[in-house]
């Protein structure tokens, strides 16, 4: 989530070995609310980084 392009939330409950991809969404949009990550805009499917504060600069 550390990248410009983001993520997906199929990627991210890959990664942590889960399969409750609807719950990962819904933990994002809680984030999103807290100005931790963001949704990459204009890209299907969607897609999640973190917030610039929070992203690491290269």
């Amino acid at each position: 989530m550390d990248t410009q392009d983001g993520v997906s939330p199929r990627q991210i409950a890959g990664h942590l070995k889960r399969d409750d991809e609807p719950n990962i969404r819904t933990a994002l949009a809680a984030m999103q609310k807290r100005g931790v990550t963001e949704r990459v805009p204009e890209v299907k499917p969607q897609r999640w980084r973190l917030a610039p504060p929070y992203r690491s600069i290269a």
